[in-house]
């Protein structure tokens, strides 16, 4: 019988940690999922958001567009570091995904508040979102982030510096 109660403890523990975590978005996060738009080229994002971004790096300031070649190794070409995959915003912030190369090539998402006359960084980290391959760098989708975007942002800032 004693095994039994455990049983049923551990079974309405993972019940509830399973509605915390597959409930509704505004009962999960305390607000409603925002509604993004995207955008696919550097282009496209306003050059006061690329400017403070740009100013959050500590070596090569310079972000290839989607698709365009970069460095995504530690051998440096003279190409930039740092490539957009994906971009966007709502009326209050805007959020940028890109690849940079090196030798621990990875995933970073910065988001900034824009409600300010500066646009505020309010998030920045390394994530693990989308496919990637070496042929074709990292491919992602607003799904991939909608669930980082939506949600609980971790706290603090990535040390964009340090990357």
């Amino acid at each position: 019988m004693r095994s039994g109660r455990f049983l049923e403890l551990a079974s309405a523990s993972l019940l509830a940690f399973g509605s915390a975590l597959g409930g509704a978005e505004a009962a999960k996060t305390g607000k409603e999922p925002q509604h993004w738009t995207t955008v696919r080229s550097a282009k496209l994002i306003p050059p006061r958001i690329v400017n403070v971004l740009r100013s959050e790096f500590s070596s090569d300031n310079r972000l290839a567009d989607v698709g365009e070649p970069f460095d995504a190794t530690d051998v440096l070409t003279g190409l930039p570091q740092r490539r957009l995959v994906l971009a966007g915003h709502t009326a209050a912030e805007w959020f940028i995904a890109y690849e940079h190369g090196g030798r621990g090539h990875h995933l970073d998402l910065v988001v900034f508040n824009t409600q300010h006359a500066t646009p505020k960084l309010v998030a920045a980290f390394g994530i693990n979102a989308g496919k990637h391959d070496d042929a074709n760098g990292w491919q992602l989708s607003l799904d991939d982030l909608e669930p980082i975007l939506d949600g609980p942002r971790p706290t603090g800032l990535w040390d964009l510096h340090a990357h």
